[in-house]
């Protein structure tokens, strides 16, 4: 079995947030994981999560795309807009690399890890 170590990070108190969107063409993608937090389709490819409770300093997030067919997403980019640290939500678009916002379909799916941090700021 592999052994785990406490972590060390450059931030204090760091959270970590694992969401993962199921794409659903047209509508809100499916959350299939993500404890504490809504995901909603504000227009095509245009998205925000909401938290239900304060998840403290916006430090910055990273993602992954998935595919049943990986080369579906070879020209996605996902780009994050400015935390909204008093409604609690992050914008974030995928935008094809022809600069149109994209929906997530069906068989693709988004990873995406947000960090805060609960002291040192």
């Amino acid at each position: 079995m592999t052994a785990f170590y406490p972590g060390r990070d450059s931030v204090q108190e760091i959270r970590t947030y694992h969401i993962r969107l199921l794409g659903v063409d047209g509508a809100a993608p499916t959350k299939q994981e993500g404890e504490g937090v809504t995901v909603t389709r504000t227009s095509e490819g245009l998205y925000k999560i909401t938290w239900a409770e304060n998840p403290f300093q916006f430090i910055g997030c990273g993602h992954s795309f998935g595919s049943v067919t990986m080369t579906d997403m070879a020209d996605y980019t996902f780009v994050r807009g400015v935390y909204n640290s008093t409604l609690f939500t992050l914008a974030f678009s995928i935008i094809k690399q022809n600069g149109t916002v994209e929906d997530l379909v069906a068989n693709q799916q988004l990873d995406i890890q947000i960090n805060f941090a609960v002291t040192g700021y």
